[in-house]
């Protein structure tokens, strides 16, 4: 079925070359007038044979035997009805594929070599007739659009290739998430196994926890692999907001630490996206007490939404830990201040003057976070 409109096109191309070969005044040479129409319908095969042969070859082809042609006519001397206006489509066909698909040494070097042949063919006739003129003007005007074309191909490739860089870098971030929020719910708990060795009981409970929290990240790391392998799949389920904001202190409390968090009603009504990177914000900052604070015993989270719709987050510590816990914490908070930042927010982290260790993050309302298609929030 495929085959069958190009067969068409073949067959009416080849009668109209055809005609206007055969019409050739009797009086020239049959080798002539044989040669003449072998060239157009070699010219025509090329242009309709992309099924089978590469566009490179096709073009190379046309336009050599196009050129051949012109010149042996040229030497020979004008001859009346030696052009035809079959063969110019094809090679403005084979122009306009080559400006638009190859590489740009192969798209100019064949553009220019089919654009001039279709230009020059009608000279061979005696009399080219108002149509030489119209092929000049129409092979001028089709190089023009596809080199425009070429040009917006060029820009949709470019916006591609950054779309999927922005994207890789969300995905890495989402995975630096994943991996540390709950490597260091396993390494919070395994510390605390040292404390309770002389006790099996509280052992065998421990291990129970381990245990839990490493199929919930692997859980996690599956349903983030299952986003990249089908770009079509709907967001994290559920996505995270709000309501989920109390289950990331889990790993802390199972080492002893006392957390306790203070989130305020008006919250239910946030918007889902806004909900999203709170909840964020507030997974990081207890992930960066886990992994830098000793010695910590209470840990306080505050979340406040203001009349105007912009939410405050607060996370404290008693805890021990560097001098600059912020710098230490790499891709998370330091990744975190800059995608609030770029949102119109801020986040401050730092010692607290009796002791400890405070973040502190402001979101407007305004701020709009969207997800990307494979459902990875800036957050």
């Amino acid at each position: 079925m495929r085959l069958f409109p190009i067969s068409v096109l073949a067959f009416a191309l080849a009668a109209v070359v055809s005609w206007e070969r055969l019409s050739i005044d009797k009086g020239q040479h049959d080798l002539v007038r044989i040669a003449l129409w072998i060239s157009g319908l070699a010219v025509i095969f090329c242009a309709l044979s992309g099924r089978w042969f590469p566009l490179t070859a096709r073009a190379g082809a046309a336009a050599g035997v196009s050129w051949l042609t012109t010149a042996a006519v040229l030497t020979l001397g004008p001859i009346d009805h030696s052009w035809g206006v079959g063969e110019s489509i094809g090679l403005g066909i084979l122009m306009a594929q080559s400006i638009r698909k190859l590489p740009s040494p192969q798209a100019l070097g064949l553009g220019l070599a089919l654009g001039t042949a279709a230009i020059i063919a009608p000279m061979r006739d005696e009399q080219p007739g108002p149509f030489s003129s119209a092929i000049g003007v129409l092979t001028l005007c089709t190089a023009a659009t596809f080199v425009y074309l070429r040009g917006l191909d060029s820009e949709h490739r470019l916006a591609v290739s950054e779309t999927r860089i922005r994207e890789r870098l969300s995905i890495a971030r989402e995975l630096h998430d994943l991996v540390a929020h709950h490597i260091t719910g396993i390494v919070i708990q395994t510390n605390a196994i040292r404390l309770v060795l002389n006790r099996p009981q509280e052992v065998k409970e421990k291990l129970d926890d381990i245990e839990e929290a490493g199929k919930q990240a692997m859980t996690a790391m599956r349903r983030l692999v299952s986003l990249l392998r089908d770009s079509s799949t709907a967001p994290l389920d559920p996505t995270p907001g709000i309501a989920e904001i109390p289950a990331v202190a889990v790993p802390l409390r199972r080492s002893g630490v006392h957390v306790a968090m203070d989130l305020d009603p008006a919250l239910a009504g946030v918007r889902p996206d806004l909900a999203a990177g709170i909840y964020r914000i507030v997974r990081e900052a207890l992930t960066n007490v886990g992994k830098h604070a000793r010695g910590v015993t209470r840990v306080d989270v505050e979340v406040r939404s203001d009349s105007a719709g912009d939410i405050d987050i607060e996370v404290t510590d008693d805890g021990r830990g560097e001098t600059s816990r912020f710098a230490i914490s790499g891709f998370g908070l330091i990744g975190l201040k800059e995608r609030i930042m770029e949102l119109g927010g801020s986040l401050q982290s730092g010692r607290m003057a009796g002791g400890g260790w405070r973040l502190k993050a402001h979101l407007p309302a305004s701020a709009t976070m969207t997800p990307n298609h494979e459902g990875s929030w800036p957050l």
